[in-house]
């Protein structure tokens, strides 16, 4: 005996998977922001470590420019830990929502409830 037939809640499985699209493009975002900051901060070492003193905008040696630039190594750091965290929380929360759009996108499968726009 068969009951009635599952209705799938079309507005809910949209923002279900809209949600999961919206986490994996920031995931993505703050990946890309710490990969430039890296190389920002690969940069600044090389400047610190190779030869004589930096040049000042004046044209002499700039007998300040190492501890300059090794504050600002200091602060990149900081930035990029920070960044590593929120990075590793927007990995979790976009892992858990992707793995929740692809059951709600399964179970709406299974009642052939599944728009056409919405599969992935």
């Amino acid at each position: 005996m068969r009951g009635t037939p599952m209705r799938i809640d079309q507005n809910r499985l949209r923002e279900v998977i809209s949600q999961a699209k919206a986490d994996s493009a920031a995931c993505q975002a703050a990946m890309q922001e710490i990969r430039r900051k890296r190389q920002a901060l690969n940069s600044l070492r090389a400047r610190l470590n190779p030869g004589p003193c930096p040049i000042g905008p004046d044209g002499k040696p700039d007998v300040n420019a190492s501890e300059k630039i090794q504050a600002e190594i200091n602060a990149l750091i900081a930035e990029i830990a920070a960044d590593d965290e929120r990075y590793d929380d927007l990995r979790e929360r976009s892992t858990l929502s992707g793995t929740l759009a692809n059951k709600a996108r399964d179970h709406a499968r299974q009642h052939d409830q599944l728009p056409p726009e919405l599969e992935d």
